[in-house]
C-alpha cells in the first residue's frame, strides 16, 4: 500500500520552515487510489514566511492569518488519518528525500507527534516497518536504464534534461499546467502519474525500486548479491561503477561500497588513516588517484542495481568471473580489515571537530534532520 503526499511550506529552509499545506493520496499496489486528504493552517506567530515561496505557492497573508486550524492542529489531523490506513505503507513523494520528507519530520516533532512516521513499525506486525520511494530518483535512474521510457528533451539551465516535477509530467502526458503546480494536491497528482508511467512501461525496475526504500530491504539486497551496479547521481554526475558491499555503519543506515575495478587485494593492509585518505577522495574534484570505496546512503533509495541491466554504462570491460571473485573476496575478508574499513567510513562520515570530542550522529531522524537540499 502507498501513501503518495506532498507538502508546502513557508520556505525551503529546513530548520526553520513551517507546513501550511499538506496533501496525501492512499493507494493500492497497482496505483489505484482508494482514499485522500488535503489538508491546511494558519501561519504560527514566529514564523517568518519566505517572499520567494509565498510567490510560488501563492497563499497570501490572510491565507496564513486566517485559517482555522493550528499547526498543531494539522500535524495531529495528518498523523491520526495516516494511522487509520492499512499498515505497512511505502510514503512516495518527488524529491521528497531531500525535502518533503526531513521537513515532514521536523514538523511532526514540533507538534509532539511522531516525527518517525515514514518509517515507524506497523502496529499489527513489529517485524514490518513502513518504507519510502523517491520517484525524482526513480525517473533519474530510468533515464539511465530505460532511455526512451520517459520524453526528457526540455532542457535546464545547464543544457541537461530537465527533471522537475513540472516538465516531466508535461512531456509525459500527466495534466499538470503552470498554475496547478505546486499545490500540494496537484503535485501528488502528478507524482502519481508518472509513476503509473514507470510502473506500467518498466515493472522490472518498479519492484527492484521498492526493494530499496528501506535499510533493511538494501541489506537483504546486498548481502544477497555478490557483484552489483552504483550510480552516483550526485550533482549531475552518472558514474556508473560495479562494486560490492563492505559493510555499513551508522546502524546500517549508511553503506560502505567497494569499486571492483580495484584490486581488493592492494588494500587489504591499508591502514585506517590511510583507507579514511582514500574515502575522503572523493570529495577533491581535483583528484586523479583511485577512490575505491564509496559511502552510500540507505536510507535515501540508493542507485544499486544488477550488473546485467547495467552493461551499456559501464567502461570497464572485466569478465563476470573476474568481478565475482573480487566481490567473494571482500565479502571473506579479514574481519580485521573490514572493521578498519568501518572505522575509517565512520571518521569520514563524522570527522573529530577541533576539540576532539565530537559525538557521532547515527541515527535515522538525525539523518534526515541533518540532510542539506539537493540543488
Amino acid at each position: 500500500m502507498y501513501i503518495f503526499y506532498d507538502t508546502e511550506a513557508t520556505g525551503l529552509d529546513l530548520h526553520f520552515s513551517q507546513l501550511l499545506q499538506v496533501a496525501l493520496v492512499f493507494t493500492d499496489d497497482n496505483l489505484n487510489v482508494l482514499a485522500s486528504k488535503k489538508v491546511e493552517c494558519r501561519r504560527s506567530p514566529w514564523v517568518v514566511p519566505s517572499p520567494g515561496a509565498m510567490l510560488i505557492t501563492g497563499f497570501k497573508p490572510d491565507d496564513l492569518k486566517n485559517n482555522p486550524l493550528s499547526h498543531y492542529d494539522m500535524m495531529k489531523d495528518i498523523t491520526d488519518w495516516v494511522k487509520t490506513q492499512h499498515w505497512p505503507l511505502t510514503f512516495v513523494g518527488y524529491n521528497s528525500h531531500s525535502y518533503d520528507e526531513p521537513l515532514l519530520a521536523r514538523n511532526l516533532a514540533h507538534n509532539l507527534q511522531p516525527a518517525d512516521l515514514t518509517t515507524a513499525v506497523s502496529p499489527q506486525n513489529a517485524a514490518q516497518r513502513n518504507t519510502r520511494l523517491d520517484v525524482f530518483t526513480m525517473v533519474k535512474m530510468v533515464a539511465l536504464y530505460r532511455p526512451g521510457l520517459l520524453k526528457l528533451q526540455t532542457l535546464n539551465d545547464y543544457g541537461k534534461p530537465s527533471m522537475s516535477l513540472l516538465n516531466v509530467a508535461k512531456q509525459n502526458g500527466v495534466a499538470l499546467s503552470d498554475d496547478e503546480a505546486h499545490d500540494a494536491m496537484n503535485d501528488i497528482k502528478a507524482t502519481l502519474g508518472v509513476a503509473r508511467i514507470i510502473k506500467d512501461g518498466a515493472p522490472d525496475l518498479w519492484d527492484h525500486f521498492t526493494h530499496m526504500s528501506s535499510p533493511e530491504k538494501v541489506a537483504d539486497y546486498v548481502s544477497k548479491t555478490g557483484a552489483f551496479a552504483y550510480t552516483d547521481l550526485a550533482y549531475g554526475r552518472n558514474k556508473t561503477m560495479v562494486v560490492t558491499d563492505a559493510g555499513s555503519i551508522d546502524g546500517g543506515n549508511t553503506r560502505i561500497v567497494f569499486d571492483l575495478t580495484e584490486d581488493p587485494a592492494k588494500y587489504t593492509n591499508a591502514t585506517v588513516e590511510e583507507l579514511t585518505a582514500m574515502m575522503r577522495r572523493v570529495f577533491d574534484r581535483n583528484n586523479t588517484q583511485p577512490v575505491p570505496f564509496r559511502l552510500v546512503s540507505a536510507v535515501t533509495q540508493p542507485s544499486f542495481m544488477p550488473v546485467e541491466t547495467a552493461e551499456a554504462l559501464l567502461k570497464s570491460a572485466m569478465g563476470k568471473d573476474e568481478m565475482e571473485k573480487r566481490a567473494a573476496a571482500i565479502k571473506s575478508a579479514d574481519p580485521a580489515f573490514l572493521a578498519r574499513v568501518a572505522e575509517a567510513a565512520a571518521l569520514v562520515q563524522n570527522p573529530p571537530s577541533k576539540k576532539g570530542n565530537q559525538k557521532a550522529q547515527s541515527p535515522l531522524l538525525e539523518q534526515l534532520f541533518d540532510r542539506p537540499v539537493a540543488p
